[in-house]
């Protein structure tokens, strides 16, 4: 059900019109909306409870390509950081020769 067909069902049982069930939907939602904003907690009973709750961050499934880029990034830095002691080396080294 989504919040047409909720609007409709609204507007039958209670004989009024669509225009004027939607508009009480709507006065629900929003009250519960700032219930939840100031951080109450809603208890309709015989319904359910809604209530906000704090959660550490996590990696989701879309973070999978930033978290891709991070690791990229990080072997090309260590990439990079192994040619330049390399090639330090090899002009600092005196065995080495270049003819």
């Amino acid at each position: 059900m989504n919040k047409n067909d909720l609007i409709g069902v609204v507007a039958d049982g209670a004989s009024i019109t669509k225009a004027q069930a939607g508009e009480a939907v709507d006065a629900v939602f929003d009250a519960i909306t700032k219930s939840l904003k100031k951080g109450d907690e809603v208890r309709l009973v015989g319904f359910g409870t809604f209530s906000v709750s704090k959660r550490k961050a996590s990696i989701g499934r879309n973070d999978f390509p930033m978290v891709m880029g991070v690791t990229v990034l990080g072997a090309l830095f260590i990439a990079i950081a192994n040619l330049v002691v390399d090639v330090a080396y090899a002009f600092l080294d005196p065995r080495v020769r270049y003819t």
